[in-house]
């Protein structure tokens, strides 16, 4: 289960971590093309969901890494995760892109494994 947890959290960081920097560089005219839900939102609020996607992909990581930061943070990005598709699938609910939120409840899945395999094998 620890390699399971270590891929995971691998797949959750790369993933949130890239996506978030998107959400923070590219411009929202090009955004809107890929990520609909960018023209319902303020510009802020998708630049502070990238900021904190980046962070919490980071903190899946840099914990086990470097031991710079306690391995419970690895637990709090995995819950912030969670929120954070928690709150995707209802945007995507609300304006009706369906086909979205599999992927959302995937990912909140994936999260919820690496929060609960980290605290059963008392990882953090």
């Amino acid at each position: 289960m620890n390699v399971g947890l270590w891929i995971s959290q691998l797949l959750l960081a790369s993933l949130f971590t890239s996506i978030g920097v998107m959400k923070i560089v590219i411009p929202i005219t090009k955004l809107s093309k890929n990520m609909k839900w960018v023209e319902a939102v303020p510009v802020n609020a998708v630049r502070a969901i990238g900021i904190l996607e980046v962070v919490l992909g980071l903190l899946l990581l840099i914990p086990r890494l470097s031991r710079f930061l306690p391995n419970s943070a690895i637990g709090l990005a995995s819950y912030g995760i969670i929120a954070i598709m928690l709150g995707a699938i209802y945007i995507h609910l609300k304006r009706q892109e369906y086909s979205f939120i599999m992927i959302n409840i995937l990912l909140v899945l994936l999260a919820g494994f690496v929060a609960y395999a980290g605290k059963k094998l008392q990882v953090f």
